[in-house]
């Protein structure tokens, strides 16, 4: 069964241990234990969560830069399970001034809540202020320059949480059944409308037709397959945060149907949600990573109305720092893993792991020199 639990991993020092979601056993409960140092780089699969949040708030870009500003500042964006007084988190919040509990603050999804939602207050307030001076405004420092000072490393960091939100985008999506692929498009933003052009064999339609009008918020990672195998593709999206949603849109030709629930707990927090027919039945299931030093890979399999529970397929595949990718590369009708390590032009491999319709096998390396360093690689037939 999946794990009830996202354990995000901790670039912390020996002194600190590794870091959950929740307050650590180690960890002083009311937050008085002093961090002997903060970790000099940051935890990836913190800003991934700082930037879904923000996102899923729809933010405008420089209460989003303020949450990275912040963030590097307080904590080098580590989930601290100590700090100043009573401070804790990724942002330093004390529960003694009003932020929550103590087990609350330690959860990333709720702090960034908490923090954002303060932002975008601070912002609308105080329009001309810098994304420093607005993080000064939630976080009242007693240094309120150190913000804006940081603001280059903090968009270095937003980039690199940005990028790896959207390395699941992107598939070969047939609609309307014809057997033409189609292009669709998600706005992520307050209106979370879906549009389609279909496509006619030599073009895609000239007008984008609206087929949901709301589906995938921002924060969200949008995707489509066939979930029940009635040969036209419908959209799926990950809610992440920390409750695991994933919803469902059903195509009926011509638009998709309204949302609904399909699993109440895959691709929580900072995994990558993904969609393929992992076991063959002509129904798209879905595929997580975590995307950790870990490196486990989960499927929940389509019942055609529904996923079942999550179940562990993989125990490593694509870490942190490789992008993921699911398809059919062997052609036996059943999705496979492929993950681009992303290295140099020395060390740019792309290793797959082939599905046997109940699990993935060994991983194999497939080429050895292919989407180097930040190129955007995609996977299609």
């Amino acid at each position: 069964m999946r794990r009830k639990l996202l354990a995000i991993p901790l670039a912390l020092c020996a002194a600190l241990a590794a870091v959950a979601v929740g307050v650590p056993a180690q960890a002083d409960p009311i937050g008085t234990l002093a961090c002997p140092s903060i970790p000099a780089s940051h935890d990836p699969a913190i800003t991934l969560i700082v930037y879904r949040v923000a996102r899923a708030h729809n933010v405008n870009d420089k209460v989003l830069l303020s949450a990275f500003e912040a963030g590097w500042v307080e904590s080098h964006m580590n989930n601290l399970p100590c700090g100043d007084k009573s401070s804790l988190g990724v942002f330093q919040q004390r529960w003694d001034y009003g932020w929550g509990t103590p087990e609350q603050i330690m959860d990333p999804v709720y702090a960034t809540t908490q923090y954002v939602t303060r932002a975008i207050v601070c912002d609308s307030n105080n329009p001309g202020y810098t994304a420093g001076q607005v993080a000064q405004c939630v976080q009242r420092s007693g240094f309120p320059d150190r913000y804006d000072q940081v603001a280059a490393k903090a968009r270095t960091l937003l980039a690199e949480a940005a990028r790896t939100h959207a390395i699941a985008g992107g598939s070969p999506t047939d609609v309307t059944g014809d057997g033409r692929d189609d292009v669709l498009t998600f706005t992520q933003n307050g209106l979370a409308d879906v549009y389609v052009a279909t496509s006619t064999g030599s073009a895609f339609a000239g007008i984008s037709a609206k087929w949901n009008d709301f589906f995938s918020i921002g924060g969200e990672t949008a995707s489509s397959g066939d979930v029940n195998g009635d040969g036209r593709d419908d959209i799926v999206t990950f809610a992440h945060s920390n409750t695991g949603d994933v919803y469902v849109a059903l195509s009926n030709g011509s638009a998709f149907g309204g949302g609904q629930k399909w699993h109440d707990w895959f691709a929580p927090g900072a995994e990558i949600g993904a969609v393929g027919d992992v076991d063959g039945d002509g129904r798209d299931d879905l595929v997580a990573f975590t995307h950790n030093p870990a490196g486990d890979v989960y499927v929940a399999l389509s019942t055609g109305t529904s996923f079942g529970p999550g179940q562990k397929w993989h125990e490593f595949f694509s870490p942190f720092g490789e992008y993921p990718a699911v398809g059919d590369v062997d052609g036996d009708g059943k999705a496979d893993l492929i993950t681009f390590t992303q290295g140099p032009a020395s060390a740019a491999d792309v290793i797959v792991a082939r599905s046997t319709g109940t699990a993935f096998g060994a991983a194999q390396k497939w080429h050895d020199l292919f989407a180097v360093g930040s190129e955007l690689p995609r996977v299609g037939d």
